[in-house]
């Protein structure tokens, strides 16, 4: 009779452990779905994006870029992963965007729009125009950046040749 109960008990708990096991693994599977469905959609709205994406680490190493920035700049992702934000800025531009990276967006988290020039991998440069925004990381420490780009070559082109027929 006491083997019996002491079996008893070992099947309850047995049982019971089982049971929390199980939700367990429903949740889990659960927040794992929930968090793919949230990956897909963010994935198809960066690459659906219409403006050019692009991030970097604190460090300036590109990380990300969606497929109009790569279209912009002529490099595919790999190529870019392989590049820092100063590989893609003509010289004359650096000290003028440090000092945006430094007096607002490691300020207040993001920059006013801009404009500079990007090389492309041809090496030609492109007007741009773009905000800046801050990645933290989970220490709320400067991690990276990333920023919405617009070519506007075509823009300037249209006020040079307003300004020439003044």
């Amino acid at each position: 009779i006491a083997v019996s109960i002491v079996n008893t008990r070992l099947h309850e708990q047995v049982g019971q452990q089982r049971d929390r096991l199980e939700a367990d693994i429903s949740e889990r599977k659960r927040v794992e779905a929930a968090l793919m469905a949230s990956e897909a959609k963010y994935r198809r709205l960066h690459e659906s994006m219409m403006d050019a994406f692009v991030s970097a680490r604190i460090s300036g190493r590109i990380q990300e870029s969606n497929r109009a920035f790569c279209e912009m700049v002529g490099y595919t992702e790999e190529e870019l992963a392989q590049l820092t934000t100063l590989d893609l800025t003509p010289t004359r531009w650096h000290a003028v965007e440090a000092h945006i990276i430094r007096e607002q967006v490691l300020k207040r988290g993001f920059s006013d729009v801009y404009e500079k020039e990007l090389r492309k991998k041809d090496g030609t440069a492109i007007p741009v125009e773009l905000r800046a925004y801050l990645i933290s990381d989970d220490l709320a420490r400067p991690a990276g950046t990333w920023a919405i780009v617009r070519d506007i070559t075509e823009r300037k082109r249209a006020e040079d040749e307003v300004l020439r027929h003044r």
